[in-house]
């Protein structure tokens, strides 16, 4: 009995703030796209010329993604994670289908006034079928 009123003590003496929050974020978007894969205009190989017509592929595309991000607060640091994924998908051109991510984080604590130190890992990826 006597540790849980030295410890309530000691809770009441020393406040900590300490606060979280989740953001989470989806979307669909809908378009079309002309040169998906960004090729030129023409291409001379062995004295034949490719034109834009057989080397620009066009479509229409739905692009899905999510946004996900946590926050935690405590005293004089913070703790960020956030997350993207995001995907297209070609109606016309299967091939050129893109997926891309990002992972990320971030740790902070201030040191003194208006002083902080931050580090901030980041890891990302893009892929698109075809290329």
């Amino acid at each position: 009995m006597k540790k849980l009123i030295i410890g309530l003590i000691a809770l009441i003496a020393l406040p900590i703030t300490v606060s979280a929050q989740w953001d989470i974020e989806t979307g669909i978007n809908q378009g079309y796209e002309w040169n998906i894969f960004q090729n030129p205009n023409r291409v001379v190989e062995n004295n034949d010329t490719l034109r834009r017509n057989r080397l620009w592929k066009n479509s229409s595309f739905n692009e899905l993604s999510a946004e996900i991000g946590y926050e935690f607060d405590w005293e004089n640091s913070r703790l960020r994670l956030e997350s993207d994924v995001s995907t297209n998908l070609y109606h016309q051109a299967a091939e050129a289908h893109e997926f891309s991510y990002n992972l990320g984080g971030s740790y902070r604590s201030n040191f003194a006034d208006r002083k902080y130190i931050e580090l901030s890992p980041e890891f990302s990826s893009k892929q698109q079928d075809g290329i």
